[in-house]
């Protein structure tokens, strides 16, 4: 089989040891955060697309009883791994996104980590996702940071790796039907780093703020009619009685980050 992005397609065990690092496990409480956040009802379906050996969904499993987590993720090898460390309330599907219709349901949260970068094509991940996606659906995307000069240089040199551009990708995700409801800037410490002194934490906090010295990018969407679709397509896909997410703030913290949030109505190329 050939490889999709890594030198590690083959030792689950050994890519899994790597992700165990302070820029994981913050990645992890961001993200628990924004779920808390988002007030699903129980026995709500969380999806994550490329899930990999199952590092975060596992954790946000124990983390979130209540809910339920599925991964979609190519590599069979992970899969199996991540599957056999799973608690109960999280499945994993060995598939690509364009063709996870067997997961038969419409989560109501959306997670990717480092995995649109690597995509062929944008529009066909946004479309995938909007065909799986309940109406109201949330999709908090967390990507490298092109801004970053090290993070740009290395994601274009490196093995099985590209730069994400997120101006594009919002562009294209308004037209899917995926309004972009916040944005911001995290990371600052690198991933060889397992645990950090107070003193490199706290400047992690301030200097994480400044776009080109962030190592990471993420984008929060809410799922609703795409343009240029028409309603009855909607309706075709969606059933009533969906969770719909309340309309966002203009500011607020989560773990210490500031988070940009888009007005209702702002146009998202203007932020």
């Amino acid at each position: 089989m050939q490889p999709f992005n890594s030198t590690y397609d083959d030792d689950p065990g050994h890519y899994d040891r790597l992700r165990d690092c302070w820029l994981n496990r913050r990645r992890e409480k961001f993200i628990a955060g924004r779920l808390e956040a988002y007030q699903l009802p129980p026995d709500s379906l969380v999806l994550e697309i490329g899930s990999g050996t199952g590092w975060l969904l596992n954790r946000l499993g124990v983390r979130f009883p209540r809910l339920r987590f599925a991964g979609v993720e190519p590599i069979a090898g992970y899969v199996a791994y991540a599957q056999k460390n799973a608690p109960p309330n999280v499945r994993y599907l060995a598939s690509t996104l364009e063709r996870a219709e067997a997961l038969a349901e419409q989560p109501r949260a959306v997670l990717s980590n480092d995995v649109l970068h690597h995509v062929p094509s944008y529009e066909g991940a946004l479309r995938a996702a909007g065909r799986l996606a309940a109406l109201g659906c949330r999709w908090l995307a967390i990507e490298p940071n092109c801004k970053n000069l090290y993070t740009f240089v290395k994601q274009a040199t490196g093995y099985g790796e590209q730069n994400f551009w997120p101006r594009r990708f919002r562009r294209l995700a308004r037209r899917e039907g995926w309004r972009l409801d916040g944005k911001g800037h995290l990371f600052l410490v690198p991933p060889s780093v397992d645990q950090p002194p107070r003193w490199m934490q706290a400047i992690e906090r301030l200097g994480e703020r400044v776009p080109f010295l962030a190592g990471g990018v993420y984008l929060e969407f809410s799922f609703g009619p795409a343009t240029g679709r028409s309603h009855g397509e909607q309706d075709r896909r969606h059933h009533e009685g969906r969770h719909h997410v309340a309309g966002p703030v203009l500011h607020s913290e989560d773990d210490g980050v500031v988070r940009e949030r888009v007005a209702v109505g702002q146009h998202p190329d203007t932020v």
